[in-house]
This record gives structure tokens, sequence and C-alpha cells, in this order.
């Protein structure tokens, strides 16, 4: 068995700990928690991520590289079917490779903007870009579709993590996901 990089060690950590903000929220999610999570120590977690606040915040930087690499995967095609079919396989498979920051990502969805940091609301902006979604216009049919594409992809995805098949559910939710946007 190969011995994971220091880097795959600290992207795991910062996983596991995005699922546990997830589910349990920021404030009331101890390192001892992340700890029991990774199998690591806290004092082994701590020597990588000084404090949870630092988690917190490697965390968000992940949502954001995330996103940036899926979005920048289609900024040349124009709006439409095809900008959203690499849309959504992009996102499967993002949250196939980082299911707990996908669902602290999902998470956000509800949270007041005043209340979110900066780099998760431009992370969001650029998500509805993307799909082509104009919150200022009167098009609530596009604005609904892509909000109910994005929290079936993303539930059903992390339901095929948790059970070991998202190899065998990688197409059926991408074609449920592209239903929900109309295609």
């Amino acid at each position: 068995m190969v011995k994971p990089t220091s880097e795959q060690i600290d992207a795991q950590i910062v996983d596991r700990a995005a699922g546990l903000f997830a589910r349990h929220g920021f404030e009331n999610t101890s390192v001892q928690q992340i700890a029991d999570a990774t199998g690591y120590s806290k004092a082994g977690i701590l020597r990588r991520f000084a404090t949870k606040d630092a988690l917190h915040e490697a965390a968000i930087t992940a949502i954001s590289r995330a996103v940036t690499a899926v979005t920048a995967e289609v900024a040349t095609l124009p709006a439409g079917e095809e900008r959203d079919r690499g849309l959504v396989a992009g996102f499967v498979d993002l949250t196939f490779q980082w299911p707990g920051v996908s669902a602290l990502s999902l998470g956000l969805i509800d949270i007041d903007p005043n209340d979110a940091p900066a780099e998760l609301l431009a992370c969001g902006e650029a998500v509805t870009r993307a799909f082509g979604v104009d919150w200022s216009s009167s098009d609530e049919e596009r604005q609904i579709r892509v909000i109910s594409s994005a929290a079936v992809l993303t539930h059903a995805c992390l339901t095929a993590v948790r059970v070991g098949r998202e190899r065998e559910w990688r197409p059926t939710i991408i074609a449920t996901a592209l239903d929900a946007l109309g295609h």
C-alpha cells in the first residue's frame, strides 16, 4: 500500500472537517471530532492546521478552487445544453472527490448572504453565472431548475459515496440533474 502524501492527508482532513461542519455547524464541531473522523490525533490535526478556523478556511479555499476548476472547463462553451452537461458532470465528479466540501457548499444555499464569507458568495455567483442564471431577471423557471438540479445532484452523489456506488450511479445522477434543468 502506498503511503499518502502530505497534500493527500491534508485534503482528507479538510474534506472530513468540511463534512462535519456541514452536519453539525462550525460552532458545534470540535477538533477532536475531526481527529476521530480522520483517524489522526487531535495534536496531529493541530500540527497541520493551527486552529479550527484554519481548517474552515481551508475548506472554503477547497470549495473555491473546485468551483473555479469546474466552471473554467466549460467557460468557452455557449450557454445551453452542452455547457449544462459539462457543469453537471464536473460537479458530480467534484462531489465524488470532495464529499465533505460538497456537503458544506450545499448547506450554504440557505445561509443569509450577509453571514457568508465573500469567497463563498463569489463561488455561488460563479456557479449561477456558469449556468446562465441572472437573479435580476424574471426567468424564475431557470433559477428554480438550477437550484433543484444542484440539490438533487449533491444529495444523490453524497448517497452514492456513502453506499460506495459512485461509478454505477454516475450516469443516472447526471441524467437526473439534466432532466431537472429541462434537458
